[in-house]
């Protein structure tokens, strides 16, 4: 597999989960719609004959005399100070569906009394946001099982709301409302689900890279399944006797609440895309209805609240995609999201409340009960859309961090790298003025003292020059312009003529034994080991020196006495410009060892130094002639078979 080909599917695992959550918010639209599809199939109730309401000041049952006007299931009233009155009649008894139900819509009404007729006081049912009321089959309605008389004689309700007036009807059969509440829990499932989803993202999102825009997209979606609890009547069962709040007071509030936080988010996802003034402007509409919906509510004009509330709300989001267009990108933005991206999250949502407004104008049952549905469709669809972009969005910002925290790892580690070079150079120099200084101080002590000879000289220039050879051969084997030419020579020739060289006094044992190395390279490493023997060996000792050979390898041993207590660290001894206490008052690069460790590895040597009880020893293990000779075919071997 080729490098390209592994980059590829790489490429593909990473976008392989982008591609499955498209596929997972499309698949969330299309089941929405297609729960919607039946309830807009809906047509006007044959088994409720006309209907007629009147609007009156007073809660009293109307009289004999009252004007009566005809109303068409899912006609607006509007928002009505008083109370509705409806005069509802049913079809003969063989037009009725089995055991039949009367179910009321919407569930936010105030308050609803039920009578039989105007000649009975007795109520046959009273229920309400304003009251405790038991939950149904169907939350999202109040329902009556109608007796035979109810349906000869016919019934008067009553209803009274803050909320748009626009009350709808209809009879069914149980089995058929027991197939609206599963329809029902459902829907509000799927929208529930969904929600959730989102959150779980969302906070996942928040811990790993937490910004504002996801923030406040988490305080939106909370507020929501509230409302949506609320608004669909799941949470009756909470407001009952002793409750602190009352089921109309939590509805009208998170409805008031839930846009402002809409709206405040809807402003976070404006600034993304730049522009101060459309920024301010929005901001400045946002805080005029926030503040008017707060004085209306707080003054007790609830109604006027809740009209101001679904108008700013509309008026906001065509506010939106007017200034949309208009906007650039921000340099300061978190997520760069284009104006196209979110002129489509704008449409999601004004068009459910369009249709609420159109629904205003529109006398029609089924056509009401769609509009139930609007408030789902309102958050659901434009959060899974909000929820997509987001998601896709931080992916980016992810990898750029991911980046960016790369680049800057590399950045430290040539940093440190550069550190520790700059450390070396500073080692270096102080060694090389260390070794330089004191051939100098000699120079000028005996030109002082009228001293100074040949002899003197040669001497001081010999430790500057094995200084700065040392430093030289270090930066060659740093840099790897050492060559390694293996070749059989006499070891024991090699030791003795170097000892002699150095004025060394070195007992040998062992008999004459032919290794393979570089003869020069190996001449260094002994070079530096007799030398460094001599120096801080314990005279009057000599240094003693073993070589024994083996079947594969040859064991040289060179070992020199010092006082007790001042033997190196064998752990460091190889280490750049390490020296040992006692060394600290002779001269000396600290370079020796590291040459010898470094050069061994190279010929294939291993080098060990012990130390202790008075005495170091560095043992050198040499490769053989004959083991080279044997090595050399395996190798010739190995290579026909791979190639």
């Amino acid at each position: 597999m080729t490098a390209e080909s592994r980059s590829n599917d790489v490429s593909a695992g990473v976008i392989a989960p982008f591609r499955r959550l498209d596929d997972g918010v499309i698949g969330v639209m299309v089941v929405l719609a297609i729960m919607l599809m039946p309830v807009a199939a809906l047509a006007d109730d044959p088994a409720i004959d006309p209907t007629e309401y009147l609007i009156t000041k007073a809660p009293a049952i109307p009289g004999e005399r009252a004007d009566w006007q005809p109303y068409q299931i899912g006609q607006t009233l509007g928002f009505v100070e008083g109370s509705v009155w409806m005069r509802l009649g049913f079809a003969a008894p063989g037009a009725m569906p089995d055991n039949p139900w009367l179910l009321i819509r919407p569930v936010h009404l105030d308050h609803i009394t039920i009578y039989r007729d105007t000649a009975t006081p007795t109520p046959r049912l009273i229920a309400g946001d304003r009251q405790p009321t038991a939950g149904g089959i169907v939350p999202s309605t109040y329902a009556l099982a109608l007796t035979d008389a109810d349906i000869a004689e016919g019934l008067l309700i009553r209803f009274n709301s803050h909320n748009l007036m626009q009350p709808h009807l209809k009879v069914r059969s149980q089995t058929a409302l027991q197939g609206e509440g599963t329809a029902f829990y459902l829907l509000i499932s799927i929208a529930i689900a969904a929600t959730l989803f989102y959150l779980l993202w969302a906070a996942t999102a928040m811990i790993a890279s937490p910004t504002p825009l996801v923030a406040a997209f988490i305080a939106r979606l909370s507020l929501y399944l509230l409302t949506l609890l609320i608004h669909t009547g799941l949470t009756r069962p909470f407001f009952g006797e002793g409750a602190i709040l009352t089921q109309d007071l939590a509805h009208n509030a998170t409805a008031l609440t839930y846009i402002t936080v809409a709206q405040v988010f809807d402003l976070m996802l404006l600034r993304e895309i730049g522009g101060r003034w459309a920024t301010r402007l929005f901001a400045g509409v946002i805080a005029v209805s926030a503040l008017s919906k707060l004085l209306a509510f707080g003054l007790g004009a609830v109604p006027l609240a809740l009209q101001i509330n679904n108008a700013s709300a509309l008026a906001t989001l065509v506010l939106a995609l007017v200034l949309t267009p208009f906007c650039r990108p921000s340099g300061r933005a978190v997520y760069v999201i284009n104006r196209g991206t979110l002129a489509i999250y704008f449409l999601l949502q004004a068009f459910p409340l369009a249709l609420l407004f159109a629904g205003t104008l529109i006398e029609s049952a089924w056509f009401a009960r769609l509009l139930e549905f609007s408030f789902i469709n309102y958050a659901v669809l434009p959060g899974a859309y909000i929820a997509w972009i987001l998601f896709r969005r931080q992916q980016v910002i992810i990898r750029q961090r991911n980046t960016l925290a790369e680049r800057s790892r590399l950045l430290q580690a040539r940093s440190k790298e550069q550190s520790l070079r700059r450390k070396e150079m500073g080692e270096l120099l102080e060694m090389l003025s260390h070794e330089v200084r004191t051939p100098l101080a000699t120079l000028r002590l005996a030109h002082h003292m009228d001293a100074l000879d040949g002899a003197t000289v040669g001497r001081a220039t010999q430790a500057i020059d094995h200084a700065l050879r040392q430093a030289d051969r270090v930066e060659e084997l740093e840099r790897g312009r050492l060559q390694v030419r293996p070749q059989p020579l006499e070891l024991g020739a090699l030791v003795d003529a170097l000892g002699e060289e150095r004025g060394v006094h070195l007992e040998r044992e062992g008999q004459p034994t032919i290794v393979q190395a570089d003869p020069e390279l190996l001449r260094v490493v002994l070079s530096n080991l007799i030398s460094n023997a001599g120096k801080y060996g314990l005279p009057p000792h000599p240094v003693m020196v073993s070589i024994e050979q083996s079947a594969e390898v040859v064991t040289l041993r060179l070992s020199n006495r010092v006082e007790r207590g001042t033997e190196p660290d064998s752990s460091r001894a190889f280490e750049k410009y390490y020296r040992a206490e006692r060394a600290s008052g002779q001269s000396g690069t600290g370079l020796g060892l590291y040459i010898v460790r470094q050069l061994s590895e190279r010929m294939g040597i291993d080098v060990e130094l012990v130390a202790g009880d008075g005495c170091v020893s560095v043992i050198l293990t040499l490769p053989s002639p004959a083991s080279e000779n044997r090595r050399q075919p395996e190798e010739d071997h190995d290579r026909h078979r791979t190639g």
